[in-house]
């Protein structure tokens, strides 16, 4: 979400050198994806040049204020406010306290855009004009050796038609519970289409996608060692469609032109949906809840509302079913 921003950033500040500083495998995605230098963010002391701060995280503005960085801009979540010299307007209509991981987001304002509004307030005070995105600022390009390294792995797994990467890191609410997942596994795989399951490198995760690739009679590729983050990517581009929670994979799918579906229980997808050029569809558990948007680790409701039960997997495998049908119809017609 935060590529188009950086891009408009780095092209707006040329010829000085904007060095993205991020966590794995946030930099790993970003790799040779702008005109800037992607390195991995230990905690060290920023140095003396301007700061612009994408993460609403007190860390990061702490790095900054400590390494001597000016200006330091971003936005003034919570303690950070006294740590930056050129703080981005806040919104003038705040979320409710239980959407507090996206307090920082202006009324029904996306988080991409909100990124580009940091960028937009940075350029503005760094150079004292905006510039402009271009076509293309929200495409993320694998790249030729990942590209050859997903079509091994589109191989090996049986030249899946379906893609299922049901993990989300953060909180707990954001993922549709595992006996759904295997539901709708069951069903697509008895509709006779091919599936594989994914995991990223978390210990916990793996063992349960390897459980449930077997529960589901389909293969699996697991971790980040067998199938990096730029290779995931392009993997995702040789499926029909990559069905995902609430998590940054999904972002990076869409990113990256394959056609997603996104189960979203207690986040809100008006402001974190994937965008970019790959078709999107989305199903939100949470929708018409008085206490959604919530980004808490549990729901906090009596009695507990559940929202990812709210989303069945007899209308997930119809809205895939229905996917796959229209690819396989562009492809008989050679639209793609």
């Amino acid at each position: 979400m935060a590529l188009p921003a950086l891009r408009l950033l780095a092209r707006g500040l040329e010829p000085r050198s904007v060095i993205v500083r991020v966590d794995a495998p946030g930099a790993h995605a970003l790799e040779g994806q702008g005109s800037f230098v992607v390195a991995p963010d230990r905690g060290a002391a920023r140095g003396r040049g301007p700061a612009v701060l994408f993460s609403d995280a007190l860390r990061p503005a702490w790095g900054a204020f400590v390494g001597r960085a000016y200006p330091r801009i971003g936005r003034p979540t919570d303690l950070r406010r006294r740590l930056l010299s050129d703080p981005v307007a806040e919104p003038a209509d705040p979320l409710p306290p239980l959407a507090r991981g996206a307090r920082g987001l202006l009324a029904a304002e996306h988080q991409a855009d909100a990124f580009l509004r940091v960028a937009g307030a940075a350029l503005l005070a760094l150079r004292g004009q905006g510039f402009d995105l271009l076509p293309g600022d929200d495409v993320l390009e694998p790249g030729a050796e990942a590209s050859r390294l997903a079509a091994r792995a589109f191989a090996s797994s049986g030249e899946p038609q379906v893609l299922l990467h049901p993990f989300a890191a953060g909180a707990r609410t954001k993922r549709w519970p595992l006996d759904r997942w295997l539901r709708l596994g069951r069903r697509l795989r008895d509709d006779g289409l091919r599936l594989c399951v994914t995991a990223g490198p978390h210990p916990d995760d793996l063992a349960l996608a390897s459980a449930l690739a077997d529960a589901m009679q389909v293969p699996s590729l697991l971790g980040a060692s067998r199938i990096p983050i730029l290779v995931w990517a392009a993997l995702a581009r040789l499926v029909d469609i990559v069905v995902v929670p609430d998590t940054g994979l999904g972002h990076l799918a869409r990113a990256a032109g394959a056609s997603t579906l996104s189960i979203f229980t207690s986040t809100d997808p008006a402001r974190h949906a994937p965008r970019g050029p790959g078709a999107a569809l989305v199903v939100h558990g949470g929708l018409g809840l008085s206490c959604a948007p919530c980004y808490g680790d549990r729901c906090r409701t009596r009695p507990l509302l559940r929202c990812g039960e709210r989303v069945e997997p007899g209308e997930v495998a119809a809205l895939v079913r229905e996917a796959v049908r229209a690819q396989e119809a562009a492809l008989a017609r050679g639209v793609l």
